[in-house]
């Protein structure tokens, strides 16, 4: 089996920073489910504030000069509404119960015209199938993953929580088998509630 370290995983990581520094416009940024910062402190914008519910990793955090709010992302987040340009939330909703609360309130914290990223696993059915023919699945028993999206999943609920989603992309190697997919959105106008 393949060793799930961070090094697997940092060719995403680079495809979400890339993406992140393409679509954030200046002012502030909030990180839902910051960790470490690891991420965070390598996004183009000075004023950077990161959520997360384990205090160890936002200590960490703190020393890439974030902000931190330890928080537990299925509840109401202690934000005031349109407070943020930048909400980012990368590889952090699959781990999260009440993944739809996290959009939500994502909507309400952002300002208008505010830029919202997020970014998960892909799950698509071919990708399923397979895993489910090579025995796959077990690769999932570790990773504390307790939502699974599809494309279409996502999609759907990014839009009831009143998004307008104005890109989507993925990164793999093999079409139908990406690893990730990354959902730019706004808060405009025309989906404000």
């Amino acid at each position: 089996m393949k060793n799930n370290s961070i090094e697997t995983y940092k060719p995403t990581r680079q495809f979400f920073v890339n993406e992140i520094n393409k679509y954030v416009k200046g002012g502030n940024i909030l990180d839902l489910g910051v960790g470490s910062g690891s991420l965070l402190k390598k996004i183009d914008i000075d004023n950077k504030v990161g959520i997360d519910i384990d205090e160890k990793e936002t200590a960490k955090a703190k020393k890439h000069d974030i902000k931190t709010i330890k928080h537990d992302l299925n509840k109401p987040i202690p934000l005031n509404s349109n407070s943020f340009d930048n909400i980012i939330c990368i590889e952090t909703l699959e781990h999260v119960f009440n993944f739809q609360n996290v959009l939500n309130e994502s909507y309400r914290i952002l300002k208008p015209k505010g830029v919202f990223i997020v970014g998960v696993p892909y799950h698509g059915l071919l990708k399923n199938i397979a895993f489910c023919f090579i025995g796959y699945e077990n690769h999932y028993i570790d990773t504390f993953h307790v939502k699974f999206f599809t494309p279409q999943r996502l999609r759907k609920a990014l839009k009831e929580a009143g998004f307008k989603i104005i890109n989507e992309s993925r990164f793999g190697e093999i079409p139908f088998f990406w690893r990730a997919m990354l959902f730019i959105c706004v808060k405009d106008k025309e989906t404000m509630k």
